[in-house]
């Protein structure tokens, strides 16, 4: 019987001439060619080159991009996990050390974010405080939390806390939600100080990144705003208490028509 993964690398993706990089530089960050799997779900086939790797799982979705973050973490192997985007690149020996600190740290709520670079921009612990960007904002929500566009955690504990909600399509508003609703139930965030992870697209409405540009502003934005705009502590706890790790099931398959509109190619 294979012996299970200590890392699940969930990953939604579209760009699949990409893939075999994004692959090899798991390899060098983890230093090793069996300590992970790669999970990737998409509307796009496997290239030929990556059809026999045994680490690699592929599954055809043609949901949201949330969605097929859930679809990847319901099939998620490893102890723990972490997420990308397929145009990223790992940083040699990065994954690996991080791992290697939270096994020797052994806390069930302990998240490590990953400082990354998104095209010339970093996210790191100084950007990251969710309060201190106006258009995230909000009184009700607490000064200490931090926003961490990825970062490698139990995966138990991701599940614990639901995953990602699936009424945002985009990851961006999704994982602040989800960073909200873990540090609510105890995670304890530290953030990598060297770069981790960089990535090569433009945030806006150009490329392939357009149609999740579009949702975020037009849906995941005010959805976020919403959530979290009342003055109820009680009801800020029991939406951090949602389980949401399913809620994919009842989303339909918008990543084809999202991708297939003139006005956003």
């Amino acid at each position: 019987m294979n012996e299970k993964p200590l890392l699940s690398i969930l990953m939604p993706a579209i760009r699949p001439e990409r893939w075999e990089g994004l692959f090899r530089s798991i390899v060098e960050s983890t230093q090793s060619s069996s300590a992970f799997e790669l999970i990737l779900v998409s509307p796009k086939e496997l290239p030929d080159s990556l059809a026999n790797f045994a680490n690699i799982k592929y599954i055809t979705d043609l949901g949201s991009p949330t969605r097929c973050f859930n679809i990847a973490l319901e099939n998620a192997e490893g102890t723990y996990v972490t997420w990308g985007a397929d145009d990223g690149t790992y940083v040699p020996g990065k994954l690996r050390k991080v791992l290697e600190n939270l096994i020797s740290a052994n806390e069930y709520k302990k998240v490590t974010a990953l400082t990354q670079m998104e095209a010339t921009h970093v996210y790191n612990k100084d950007f990251c405080r969710i309060n201190s960007h106006h258009q995230l904002a909000s009184p009700h929500i607490n000064d200490s939390f931090v926003l961490f566009p990825t970062a490698v955690m139990r995966t138990d504990f991701m599940r614990d806390v639901g995953g990602l909600d699936c009424r945002f399509q985009g990851h961006a508003m999704a994982h602040i939600d989800f960073a909200i609703r873990a540090q609510t139930l105890g995670a304890v965030v530290e953030f990598e100080p060297d770069i981790c992870l960089t990535l090569t697209h433009m945030m806006g409405p150009s490329g392939d990144h357009g149609p999740i540009h579009w949702s975020q502003l037009q849906e995941d934005e005010p959805l976020l705003k919403a959530t979290y705009s009342v003055d109820n502590t009680d009801r800020i706890n029991k939406l951090a208490n949602r389980k949401n790790v399913s809620n994919w099931k009842e989303q339909e398959e918008v990543w084809h028509w999202r991708f297939q509109r003139g006005d956003l190619k």
